[in-house]
């Protein structure tokens, strides 16, 4: 297979399971939320990850080594604030659910994580591949305003023919202004991803393949949203003793489903990482916009499958419109990465 195929394969697959996971985000009951966080960030940024990559890259530690402090630093900085905005997307989902959020949320996430990483790149505006590349992005930003005007057109529809609590406004607000940041600090995780090269680059030397190596990439950045994530909610779990509804009855389920949201999230990141990597130099920008592009609209059509847009009127058909520019995006930023 073409090489060139097979990263946006793998750009397309990974966007499933970014699209996908937020599902586990909505039925982990009747753990607490807190109590939730707390199991899916080990399995997420640990134990999937340490699994996966000793299956694949041999010497891994040696590899993480070769990274220089101050880049290690970065990653682990760019990690936090990548932790600090998974903590608001969660809450977002919750809040405002999976079409809102994402919508939001992964323009931000676009824009810092892809326009982010072009401004390190020397001479990239001289490039052949650079109109389409800000065609296909300008469809992207235009696509995920249409699916965030969509389903503000939604609440409004539904709130004209229910009553409406002040305090619901209140936290739905709260959850727009959270969600935004939520965005900016997430695309933070590809440029730390980028930064730390080097150890792919030492992975590689070491008999990894460059798509497997990527892979050694993600640590550092994950070690820095780890440490945020789990003080906070080990906080709120001391703090309103939900520790106890990890033994309360039909637990069982909620762990089952913390462990495939834990895999879809990693296969994601993993995935995407690989995909990056084989489509070359300015995969991690193509890339980037691509996987974000196909996870939203994964995330529409759950999201219509789980209800979320069950009596929204004219709201849906915007949605769908939104929808069709995503994909069209998403088509011309695969043509670019071929004017490589």
């Amino acid at each position: 297979m073409n090489t060139l195929v097979l990263g946006i394969l793998l750009i397309f697959i990974s966007g499933f399971f970014q699209g996908t996971y937020g599902l586990g985000m909505k039925k982990y009951q009747p753990l607490s939320w807190e109590a939730f966080w707390i199991l899916f960030s080990i399995l997420s940024m640990f134990v999937i990850p340490a699994i996966w990559i000793s299956l694949t890259v041999p010497d891994s530690l040696a590899a993480l080594c070769v990274a220089s402090e101050k880049d290690i630093w970065a990653a682990i900085c760019m990690g936090a604030l990548w932790g600090i905005g998974a903590l608001l997307w969660g809450f977002g989902i919750v809040q405002i659910g999976m079409s809102l959020t994402y919508g939001i949320g992964m323009s931000m996430t676009a824009i810092s994580g892809s326009l982010g990483m072009l401004i390190q790149m020397e001479g990239v505006t001289q490039m052949p591949f650079f109109p389409y590349l800000i065609l296909g992005t300008f469809l992207m930003i235009m696509g995920i305003l249409v699916i965030t005007y969509a389903a503000i057109l939604r609440e409004q529809f539904r709130n004209n023919h229910s009553p409406v609590v002040r305090k619901q406004k209140l936290l739905f607000v709260l959850a727009l202004i959270g969600v935004f940041f939520s965005g900016l600090f997430s695309g933070l995780l590809n440029i730390g991803f980028n930064r730390v090269y080097s150890v792919a680059e030492a992975a590689v030397s070491q008999g990894a393949s460059p798509a497997n190596a990527s892979l050694v990439q993600w640590i550092y950045v994950f070690i820095g949203g780890f440490i945020v994530q789990i003080i906070y909610a080990v906080v709120l779990l001391i703090k309103n003793k939900s520790y106890k509804t990890y033994f309360v009855s039909g637990s069982g389920k909620a762990y089952f489903t913390i462990f495939l949201t834990a895999l879809f999230w990693f296969a994601a990141l993993g995935l995407y990482g690989q995909g990056a990597t084989i489509m070359g130099r300015f995969g991690s920008v193509f890339g980037w916009t691509m996987f974000i592009s196909i996870s939203l609209i994964v995330s529409n059509v759950w999201a219509v499958l789980t209800s979320e847009w069950k009596n929204s009127g004219k709201a849906f058909k915007m949605l769908l419109i939104g929808n069709l520019l995503l994909l069209i995006s998403a088509v011309v930023l695969g043509v670019s990465n071929s004017l490589q």
